[in-house]
């Protein structure tokens, strides 16, 4: 009776939560598309009309820290279907916007609402599943998280030659209220009290953390990753345009050929419950590491499309791990630790873009996709000689291994 109660939770939160993840990271990528077509209809400069994803991402990355942190205070799955409500009705408010400046507000407010999703989510995944499931669910929501980068600009390009930027939000808005009428519903409850410890407490424990030097190392090796994610997209569209005279329907192609990699990622569940979280993690950025040189010294459209299926499969699968590996040094304080790995995330997610442009500029794009794999060898070095698990980590995840060896 127990794994079938296990199981039914497994099945309703990887449903909920994965779809979650790819529609509310859309909202990250989403304007790239819209951003000509706002800069024509509000009489905007293009620097102007960027403010719609900087004011947004801003917003996103303090939110983290606000929504992760609150989770450790109130039950997590009430913070993920009132955040989903709440985005639904920003989302709205932005697919209303009669003016830019409206539309930026409205953007700061959807990004600072739809940071209640990714950090609770990953906590709240420890709260409620059994041990056996919970690589294999945080491998789920985090393939979502870079599935979205795809699938979001994918919807916003047919939405521009379709109905246009106002009915694309709208849609998302209708999508959101649906998911947190899912979430409110269907959910489990889960069985952690909320703490007894004040909100103000709870921040002020969070700030502590930073003492953790495992920890604080850990948050420093999640920059890399999405920084080296989306730079390596936007220095691939960069040498298709120069060298092989392509449009962005092409790099869209290679972007779909590169979800497969994303999805086979899925395996590294597996690996996390057998190895541990540190070592997946080096493992996939190893994996990537070896793409991007791939890239670097690929010339036929073939073998550079390969090369970067290879990139995008080992950076996919390092993202589980790290969040393991957060969770795990982040002990009872899970959210608020899950929290500052999001915001450290999407800070290199910010700085990926800059780094493309001023190394292309000066070297080129090859020179920069062997920047891109220095930081990743480095970031290996730093996670395996600063990183060490305490010994309790150690023990538990030999526990939980055995564990799961015995229910399966």
């Amino acid at each position: 009776m127990a794994n079938e109660v296990d199981r039914s939770h497994f099945v309703r939160v990887v449903t909920l939560l994965g779809l979650c993840s790819i529609l509310i990271l859309m909202l990250v990528y989403l304007p790239i598309p819209f951003i000509p077509i706002w800069q024509s209809e509000f009489h905007v400069t293009m620097n102007v009309a960027d403010w719609t994803s900087s004011a947004y991402g801003f917003a996103y990355a303090i939110g983290n820290i606000f929504w992760g942190t609150l989770s450790d205070s109130v039950r997590r799955v009430r913070v993920l279907y009132i955040g989903l409500f709440m985005l639904a009705v920003m989302t709205g408010l932005v697919a209303m916007s009669p003016s830019l400046a409206l539309l930026i507000v409205f953007r700061v407010l959807e990004g600072a609402v739809a940071a209640s999703f990714p950090a609770v989510a990953i906590a709240y995944i420890g709260d409620v599943l059994a041990p056996r499931y919970r690589a294999i669910a945080t491998s789920v929501v985090s393939c979502g998280f870079l599935l979205a980068s795809i699938c979001g600009q994918i919807y916003g390009n047919l939405m521009t030659t379709g109905r246009g930027w106002h009915a694309a939000f709208l849609w998302l808005a209708v999508a959101y209220a649906l998911l947190g009428a899912g979430a409110a519903f269907l959910l489990p409850k889960g069985t952690r009290p909320p703490t007894q410890v004040s909100i103000g407490s709870t921040y002020m424990r969070t700030f502590r953390l930073f003492r953790q030097i495992p920890l604080t190392l850990a948050w420093v090796a999640t920059v890399p990753v999405l920084l080296s994610f989306i730079g390596m997209y936007s220095g691939l569209d960069a040498l298709l345009s120069a060298s092989y005279r392509s449009d962005t329907s092409q790099l869209v192609e290679i972007q779909l050929l590169g979800a497969p990699g994303i999805l086979l990622s899925l395996v590294a569940g597996y690996f996390i419950r057998r190895y541990g979280g540190k070592w997946v993690f080096m493992g996939g950025l190893l994996i990537a590491c070896f793409g991007v040189v791939m890239e670097a010294a690929s010339h036929p459209m073939g073998l550079l499309t390969f090369a970067s299926v290879v990139f995008v499969f080992g950076l996919s699968s390092a993202v589980p791990g790290i969040i393991t590996l957060v969770g795990q040094l982040g002990h009872e304080a899970r959210g608020s630790a899950t929290a500052v790995y999001a915001f450290f995330t999407f800070i290199g997610a910010s700085l990926g873009p800059l780094l493309e442009t001023s190394v292309v500029a000066s070297f080129g794009v090859r020179v920069f996709f062997l920047v891109l794999a220095g930081l990743l060898l480095l970031n290996v070095l730093l996670t395996g000689l600063g990183i060490r698990y305490p010994s309790s980590n150690r023990v538990e995840s030999v526990k939980l291994h055995a564990q799961a060896r015995r229910e399966a």
